[in-house]
């Protein structure tokens, strides 16, 4: 999931798929202050005092490689399990192995002590 900032320097892109630690991903240094922003697609649309309209494409991450931006897919690392789950879990959603690595790991330590 990300979030669009205005600061005097521009825009900022944030990723807050992980609310508890929100991840600077990209930013752009508008000629002026920037003071209102709305993204379509691909695009930021910036108003700035010193430049006007300015007009940033927006590179979207597809971490699966699925089709869809990670920004609306519910499942960025496609694993089956939804972003907000893993996040409130602990675990990274856009790592495809971590839940189920421990999940195994788990599975087979339970076994062992009840053999």
């Amino acid at each position: 999931m990300l979030m669009s900032q205005i600061t005097l320097k521009g825009l900022q892109i944030i990723d807050i798929s992980n609310p508890a630690l929100p991840t600077l991903i990209g930013s752009y240094d508008t000629a002026g202050s920037a003071y209102s922003v709305s993204i379509a697609g691909s695009y930021a649309y910036v108003a700035d005092s010193g430049g006007g309209l300015v007009i940033i494409k927006v590179k979207m991450t597809d971490t699966d490689n699925d089709g869809i931006p990670d920004v609306d897919d519910s499942d960025d690392d496609n694993d089956g399990i939804s972003d907000t789950d893993e996040a409130t879990l602990g675990f990274n959603p856009i790592n495809a192995t971590d839940v189920w690595l421990t999940m195994m790991v788990t599975a087979s330590v339970m076994h062992r002590s009840l053999t």
